[in-house]
């Protein structure tokens, strides 16, 4: 198959435009597809796996044999009823000599056509896309694969299964859209248990980013299962990941009323107390956290912020050398204990940290702030100015990175530059920009 029929396919394909927020796992059903055709094609390898596996809803295989090259691009649609007219024109675009399509008895809907020597089979089968793609002259063996991954994409959706368990599948396998459809026919029919419908129909939109919806969807749940810890957190976590954070401290803190070792609300009620300036009880909540799980690093790693941002660096130091103990590749811990111990005033013992933080991750922004926090700490004012540009220049909108990089400015006698500083500062952060004017005292911008 020639490198310009790939390349056409794979931007037909990302043309289709699912409105699905892709996942991070990889999708169960990509490796039923890998182990399914090496068990029915064993004279042939598989070369490429398009994506390493990062997608839930697109994947592509390239099986080699020979001189012989078969491809497979499979992708998750949030359509149905009109998914098959997505590739009609097939990566072939505007070719002459295109042969019209032909029906095949494969899937629930699909067609082979040719062109210039090349042969692509298309069809569907339960919400998923399939294309399979190769020379002309191998069309039996394309027709073969296809039937193959047919009956693999066949084992997806089971339809004597109810609508629920239809939706639990296809949520958990990242078709979001094929959830929602799913999950709504459960709750209009009645199906089950209509709290949890209503949450895991919840867990579709976020995932979708449809964050009202699955606010209200949340609600819904609550109200029909008041005393569903799960419904009550996502809640939560909705309206924290929208940066609500005085509206989402209620519903986790009902979460974990109604199960007290609830590790996962515990964590992010005490990140919600974090932004809400409520330091104390965010390093009480995320030190119960670390108590239901000893060795959990993420756990540990927020009750060290805590302790930072409460004014407790020798506690927040002793969390966060565990902390790096467990993940010792964590460029967050050792940046962490950096600003732990340049604010006890270990300053050797911070710049150490620091640099082993940027030394795993040298595009970590919060690393670069803090080393220039440290260097000025040792009067190293030039080093600390570079450490500052190099953290803005990574993360543009970093207010604390131009708040500090204006304040030595000034020192510097650079009031031109503070000045361009702080006009940024005031469009980032308007009340940080107000610390700086006070901090500056006389100074006028």
């Amino acid at each position: 198959m020639s490198r310009a029929l790939s390349v056409s396919l794979c931007l037909a394909f990302l043309a289709c435009g699912s409105s699905a927020v892709f996942a991070q796992q990889p999708n169960p059903l990509w490796g039923r597809i890998e182990t399914g055709i090496r068990q029915k094609e064993p004279g042939w390898t598989l070369m490429e796996i398009y994506g390493k596996r990062q997608h839930q809803q697109l994947e592509m295989f390239q099986w080699r044999q020979d001189e012989k090259e078969i491809a497979a691009w499979i992708i998750v649609q949030p359509s149905v009823a009109k998914a098959i007219l997505h590739f009609q024109e097939d990566g072939f675009g505007r070719l002459p000599y295109k042969s019209p399509p032909q029906k095949l008895d494969i899937g629930e809907a699909s067609y082979v056509r040719e062109a210039r020597g090349n042969a692509i089979v298309v069809f569907r089968r339960n919400y998923v896309l399939a294309r399979i793609s190769g020379r002309a002259s191998a069309i039996t063996t394309l027709l073969r694969f296809a039937r193959h991954i047919d009956a693999l994409l066949g084992m997806g959706l089971d339809k004597s299964k109810t609508a629920y368990e239809n939706g639990e599948t296809a949520l958990t396998e990242g078709r979001y859209e094929d959830a929602i459809e799913e999950l709504k026919k459960a709750v209009n029919q009645g199906e089950g248990d209509p709290g949890r419908s209503q949450h895991a129909l919840g867990l579709a939109y976020l995932k979708l980013d449809r964050r009202e919806e699955a606010i209200a969807t949340f609600k819904e749940a609550i109200r029909l299962r008041p005393n569903f810890a799960e419904a009550h957190y996502d809640l939560g976590r909705a309206y924290y990941e929208s940066g609500e954070f005085a509206t989402a401290a209620a519903p986790l803190e009902e979460a974990i009323r109604l199960n007290p070792d609830f590790f996962d609300a515990l964590i992010v009620l005490g990140n919600t107390y974090q932004h809400s300036g409520l330091h104390t009880k965010s390093v009480d909540v995320l030190r119960k956290a670390t108590l239901l799980r000893p060795d959990a690093s993420d756990a540990k790693g927020a009750l060290g912020a805590a302790f930072l941002l409460a004014g407790q660096p020798e506690e927040a130091a002793l969390v966060l050398r565990e902390v790096v103990r467990l993940s010792p590749r964590s460029a967050f811990a050792h940046a962490s204990l950096g600003q732990a111990y340049r604010l006890m005033g270990k300053f050797q013992d911070a710049l150490n940290s620091l640099q082993e933080a940027l030394r795993i991750s040298p595009a970590d922004s919060v690393a670069h702030n803090y080393l220039g926090l440290t260097y000025l700490s040792l009067d190293r004012q030039q080093e600390a100015l570079a450490a500052y540009r190099q953290a803005i220049l990574l993360k543009s909108d970093y207010a604390e990175a131009h708040y500090n990089l204006a304040l030595l400015q000034v020192a510097l006698g650079d009031r031109n530059q503070a000045q361009d500083e702080y006009n940024i500062l005031r469009a980032l952060n308007s009340d940080l920009a107000d610390v700086l004017l006070r901090k500056l005292g006389a100074w006028k911008p």
